[in-house]
């Protein structure tokens, strides 16, 4: 056998000892996530210095001008449509009117109109400057009074502006979306970036999505809608819009970016549509829209945070209080290896600690069937005083517990809900039916696993809530005490319009939801996905675009045209906690591109016990992942990201308070980093600030100095006077360290240890421009080695 098939087949045998052949199977070849592209060029966009200046207004010539130092604002006189935005900071023109020239647009159901525009109003529009406010008020008055609009601009003295619209409905139907502004049109050959609040951390659009006449809309909030955010960079300047509502109820919003070259060759459209039910002779008024020009991406965020007063909401910290330390440092371990209860104690061996241990197929009658009879436990399992004995247990062994519930889709053969009436608890269609879902059409189940909608306003479904919460706080019969709970699909579901007339109305379905999880914000609750608002009294959201690949390139017409961004990071990483998906066995922590995706955006690491044996590459892979939560993922837990930047093409930086992570997004070749360390394709290098570890993914040289061939997954952590290096997968191969400053005239020893830390052997060294050389060896006297310490006397 030559050379390189050893190789081939020492590293083939390694991966499938660590994954049970998952990297090797069907899976891996068609579902890693590889799409992952960091951005092919660096952020132009810099602040820039400004002094404020008092807001103008200008309508001396056949167009209204209004602005200030920063911006201005040309809009038609003849019914007060946007015709350009100007960054008059940089003398850059931004946009190019807005859709068919009108400013606003409504949409209207079982109405005299299906739809109205801005543009309707010719001969009946009429506008005023309120100089005191400095604000420009536009009024939309029709003969008949079918609907009446009012829409005030207010500029600022800083780098934005808003737009408020107050609309009279008298169509004799139902007002069902407001577009404001209606469609503001840009330039394919302009752009350099989008950006939006789509899929956690958020989403950067690459020029190749707009180049390429692709469109994608989300809705707010829900799966696609953490935010109602939108932003591009656009020629040399910038813009961002978003809605400001930080204490009214949730104004739902479709919003997205469109393909406009149909109507305008080169051209796409900024789509953001109010979402609302509002009666014949009601009035609405939308939150106010603000339009954001010349800042960075960072500032937007931040903005977004500011004027949303998420800056407001608890920290993390403080509403998980004392286990907080514990927490942050716990890998997510999805409990779903087929056990009872009573052999949870005797297993806890091999999993790594701290943990928070999920269990999720535990119910009666099994996964998504039966809700909301949680507890009992399915009796296979045990009873509830097994699960108990069960979670007091893993108290004992550095373990928190977090048990999986779905509070919004409930199954009427359940036994709570036997001789009740669905339509006392269920969402409704305009029909007056209750709204099922199904899953898993490959159960024997009838239909699949199908449920029904809860509607969470319903007084007889807030009263079985209070009795399903009370259950995991010791109160009633089969209780048991927990330390956290996952609620599913609250943060995932998109808005509905429930037409159940006992529910507090139309459009109360996901302010119910923010009700329910204020009502138990105490108890440590976490989501599937997550929204701003949730954030206020959620203390975790597990998902993010992995989840969604392979359908999310679909999305974006492609792997090369966009990439996770940290939107989400700043404006509410010091609120919650990120996971990846809960349930999904794609997005665990088992290869590379998890890895760097984690360690890049602050995503808490996770793992499924079923993953975890006795073999030696698996006790080093958990090993490996539960150093890298515990030394690097804690430090960017409830803290905000400092900075996100482009070192190179498709490597990014990320700085949080007192760590940094390199990430080498590209999946074919190395970055070289300036210690003369090659990052591995898809790897990172994560450093703390005051260099007491360092981690990485490294092939072709370490610290100037050739590695073996292969991948070699390291990490170096110090104690006061020694450094641990442990290898958690790669041959063996040359390894060259350097030595910390305060240290470079002491001493040093090089042993090698077992698996409980203990001295194996002591080995030879080389001491060479204050750098320690020795061969990593994964065997020493036949024994395994867990890694190398150099002490320094």
């Amino acid at each position: 056998m030559t050379k390189a098939s050893l190789f081939v087949l020492s590293f083939l045998v390694i991966i499938s000892l660590i994954f049970g052949g998952l990297l090797v199977g069907s899976f891996f070849r068609k579902n890693s996530p590889q799409f992952i592209q960091a951005s092919r060029h660096r952020e132009l966009l810099r602040p820039v210095n400004v002094s404020e200046t008092t807001p103008y207004f200008d309508d001396s010539t056949n167009q209204i001008k209004l602005g200030n130092s920063y911006y201005e604002i040309t809009l038609s006189k003849t019914n007060g449509s946007i015709i350009s935005l100007t960054d008059k900071a940089r003398n850059s023109l931004l946009n190019q009117g807005s859709d068919n020239g009108c400013l606003w647009k409504a949409v209207f159901t079982n109405a005299n109109i299906s739809s109205i525009d801005g543009c309707s109003y010719t001969n009946n529009f009429s506008y005023s400057w309120d100089s005191s406010k400095s604000s420009l008020i536009l009024k939309y008055t029709q003969p008949s009074h079918q609907v009446d609009t009012q829409i005030i601009l207010t500029a600022s003295s800083k780098s934005y502006f808003d737009l408020n619209i107050n609309l009279q409905n008298n169509s004799g139907g139902n007002l069902t979306e407001v577009l404001l502004p209606n469609s503001l049109s840009f330039s394919d050959s302009e752009v350099s970036n989008g950006y939006g609040s789509f899929s956690l951390p958020g989403i950067r659009l690459e020029k190749s999505f707009f180049t390429g006449h692709h469109s994608f809309n989300s809705l707010y909030p829900g799966l696609k809608g953490f935010g109602n955010f939108l932003a591009v960079n656009i020629g040399n300047s910038s813009l961002a819009l978003y809605t400001i509502n930080p204490n009214g109820p949730i104004q739902p919003v479709r919003m997205g970016f469109s393909d406009n070259s149909q109507k305008q060759k080169d051209t796409f459209l900024i789509d953001y549509d109010f979402q609302t039910w509002i009666a014949n002779k009601q009035t609405y008024t939308a939150p106010a829209v603000r339009i954001r020009i010349g800042q960075t991406i960072k500032e937007n965020s931040l903005s977004y945070r500011t004027d949303n007063a998420i800056d407001n909401y608890q920290n993390i910290s403080d509403k998980v209080g004392v286990k907080f330390p514990q927490l942050a440092r716990s890998i997510f371990i999805k409990a779903d290896k087929k056990m009872p209860f009573s052999a949870w104690s005797s297993n806890f061996g091999l999993l790594p600690k701290p943990a928070l241990l999920s269990p999720a197929d535990y119910t009666s009658g099994g996964f998504d069937t039966h809700y909301p009879d949680f507890l009992p436990p399915d009796p296979s399992y045990g009873s509830s005083a097994d699960f108990q004995a069960a979670i007091n247990a893993a108290h004992s062994n550095n373990m928190l517990v977090m048990p999986y519930i779905n509070p919004t889709r409930w199954t009427s053969n359940s036994q709570t809900l036997a001789h009740l009436s669905v339509a006392d608890l269920a969402v409704l269609d305009q029909k007056g039916q209750p709204v099922y879902e199904s899953y898993d059409k490959s159960s024997s189940l009838p239909q699949g696993k199908t449920g029904f909608l809860v509607s969470p306003t319903l007084p007889l479904a807030k009263q079985i809530l209070t009795q399903i919460m009370g259950q995991w706080h010791g109160q009633g019969p089969n209780a048991v005490t927990i330390d956290f709970l996952f609620e599913d699909q609250i943060g995932s579901r998109a808005f509905k319009k429930d037409f159940n007339p006992k529910a507090q109305g139309v459009m109360s379905y996901a302010d119910g939801w923010l009700d329910h999880i204020k009502q138990y914000s105490s108890w440590g609750i976490n989501e599937e996905q997550g929204y701003d608002k949730l954030a206020q009294n959620s203390f975790g959201f597990h998902g993010s675009a992995l989840f969604f690949y392979p359908n999310i390139n679909d999305d974006f017409g492609g792997a090369d045209n966009w990439n996770g961004y940290p939107l989400a990071l700043w404006m509410m990483g010091d609120k919650v906690l990120f996971y990846q998906h809960n349930l999904s066995g794609r997005t665990m922590s088992d290869r590379k591109e998890i890895l760097t995706w984690n360690l890049a955006f602050g995503t808490m690491l996770s793992y499924r016990w079923q993953m975890i044996d006795e073999s030696l590459q698996s006790k080093l892979w958990v090993k490996f992942i539960a150093d890298l939560q515990q030394l690097i993922n804690s430090k960017a837990a409830g803290v905000r990201l400092t900075d996100f930047a482009d070192l190179a093409d498709y490597v990014t930086e990320s700085k949080f308070p007192a760590v940094s992570i390199i990430a080498n997004w590209d999946t074919k070749n190395s970055y070289l980093d300036q210690q003369g360390s090659s990052i591995a394709p898809s790897g990172f290098l994560a450093s703390t600030n005051d260099a007491s570890v360092q981690a990485g993914i490294f092939n072709g040289q370490f610290n100037q100095t050739k590695l073996s061939s292969g991948d070699h997954y390291l990490l170096i952590k110090r104690d006061q006077n020694s450094l641990i290096i442990e290898q958690a997968l790669g041959l063996d191969t040359p390894l060259a360290i350097n030595i910390p400053s305060d240290l470079v005239n002491s001493n040093p020893q090089v042993w090698a240890l077992d698996s409980a830390g203990k001295e194996i052997k002591q080995i030879s060294f080389q001491k060479q421009n204050n750098q320690i050389l020795f061969t990593y060896s994964q065997k020493q006297n036949n024994q395994d080695v867990f890694g190398y310490e150099i002490s320094f006397q």
